[in-house]
């Protein structure tokens, strides 16, 4: 079996001493071949200016093939945009990048667009050509997070929360197992796995929009470790006791129209 080709053995040094030589007459063709080990197809590309990607660059090697689809501004610009939407927490998924790279193309008649336009986005290979060059992003799982909790999780809210605890509990000199902390959570009883979006790489979490579900779990236990059995609340019109198979004991199982707690079921809870 024949070896492996290897490319790119010349330097962007060799080739512009072969290119000078080669204008001022000093060398013939065949002997460029011999002298700078740089093919001839490779030469006469660079002698006709049909190669602009070699010498554009800060480095020591040579860059073998086209020019990217994308210019590298478009390119840094398109790398913004994602971690923009990233940290919105409305990621790009893998396809959306694609349709995004053509739709550049679109919008810009004098960039050559050479993507199926059938499909209208950008085949798989320019995409892992693209993530490679932009090697800081990554394909992450994406975590579903609502926008109520987007809201109101921020520095100001959470630092008057403890404000507030720390002054309660001082003021009535609670003890631990007098302290109870209530929580409830939304689960969906059709589990589906959220879309995996481009971010940052090496990001902790990577977080998304996502609908209300469809079913809530109450749950509260003291600063000492005691547990009290939780309420579970379906989302139906008619409550039936085939629910509570497989509820821990002593649980409340009850049922809204939208699947969460109101304040008739809270009263009930408590």
């Amino acid at each position: 079996m024949a070896d492996k080709r290897v490319y790119g053995k010349w330097m962007p040094e060799t080739m512009e001493r072969a290119l000078k030589e080669y204008r001022e007459g000093k060398i013939r063709l065949n002997k460029i071949e011999v002298k700078y080990k740089i093919p001839k197809k490779t030469f006469l590309r660079h002698y006709r200016g049909e190669v602009g990607r070699g010498f554009s660059r800060n480095c020591n090697l040579s860059i073998n093939g086209r020019d990217t689809a994308l210019p590298s501004a478009a390119e840094k610009e398109l790398e913004g945009v994602i971690l923009e939407f990233e940290s919105a927490l409305m990621g790009l998924t893998r396809n959306e990048v694609r349709r995004l790279a053509f739709q550049i193309l679109e919008s810009n008649p004098h960039l050559k667009n050479p993507f199926n336009k059938d499909k209208q986005m950008a085949g798989t290979k320019w995409y892992y050509s693209f993530m490679k060059r932009h090697p800081h992003l990554s394909l992450r799982q994406s975590e579903k997070v609502s926008i109520a909790r987007v809201q109101g999780f921020n520095r100001k809210n959470v630092g008057n929360f403890f404000d507030s605890l720390e002054k309660i509990v001082d003021d009535n000199k609670l003890t631990p197992w007098r302290i109870f902390n209530i929580d409830e959570s939304g689960f969906s009883t059709v589990q589906k796995n959220s879309s995996k979006i481009i971010g940052q790489k090496r990001k902790d979490r990577i977080g998304q929009f996502a609908r209300g579900e469809n079913m809530t779990v109450v749950c509260c236990c003291s600063a000492s470790g005691q547990f009290i059995p939780p309420m579970i609340i379906f989302q139906r019109m008619r409550n039936c006791i085939d629910l509570k198979t497989g509820a821990p004991d002593g649980s409340i199982v009850e049922v809204s129209e939208s699947g969460n707690i109101n304040s008739d079921l809270f009263i009930k809870w408590l």
